[in-house]
């Protein structure tokens, strides 16, 4: 496949993708009214867990159906990762779910897409300095977030495994790692000597 080829394709999935995420608030804000009707009384805690359990559960399935010989070549490292982002995503969801009930659907994909903005301000607000055009341009609207915090860390292999660090920077004047990301400090000219 050439690169035009696949670059169509990749778009084609973001679009399906973008597609499918939009349309799962009002369906499953259409869920929660079936069992508000089929289970009358019953507590906003049950309805989000019935609703939830069988989309984890359908999850799990088709997991273990297409890529069982990956799940049981896992490391205790990576299960643990695996475990730790699912218990995250289960307990976002179950709080987005049981929200549903209460709020329209537009307003909850609202409220669920606004981490794309508040991630790049308290990445910026973290490391003292705006994100770069590279974040908001190159990134497009599939993840600004990622590539604000990619652009301050990189990847190192170490027998095959991935391992994340922090990348520092250094000053343009000395080469000296440099708390001012690379530029030269305003009150010196440099990031750790006066000039």
């Amino acid at each position: 496949m050439n690169a035009r080829a696949t670059h169509r394709t990749a778009l084609l999935m973001l679009l399906l993708t973008n597609l499918f995420w939009g349309l799962s608030f009002p369906l499953i804000k259409a869920i929660v009214f079936l069992h508000e009707r089929l289970v009358p009384g019953s507590g906003n805690w049950f309805i989000t867990a019935m609703t939830l359990a069988p989309r984890f559960l359908l999850g799990a399935v088709f997991m273990l159906a297409v890529a069982w010989r990956q799940v049981a070549a896992a490391t205790p490292a990576e299960r643990k990762q695996g475990f730790l982002l699912g218990l995250s995503a289960a307990c976002g969801m179950v709080f987005q779910i049981d929200g549903l009930q209460f709020i329209s659907a537009s307003t909850s994909a609202f409220l669920t897409q606004l981490y794309a903005i508040l991630i790049p301000l308290y990445v910026a607000a973290r490391v003292r300095r705006w994100p770069g055009r590279r974040c908001g341009s190159r990134a497009g609207s599939c993840s600004p977030a990622w590539a604000c915090w990619r652009s301050s860390t990189s990847v190192r292999s170490t027998s095959g495994a991935a391992s994340w660090r922090r990348s520092s920077p250094r000053c343009s004047s000395c080469g000296r790692s440099s708390p001012w990301n690379g530029r030269s400090s305003p009150a010196t000219g440099c990031c750790r000597s006066p000039r």
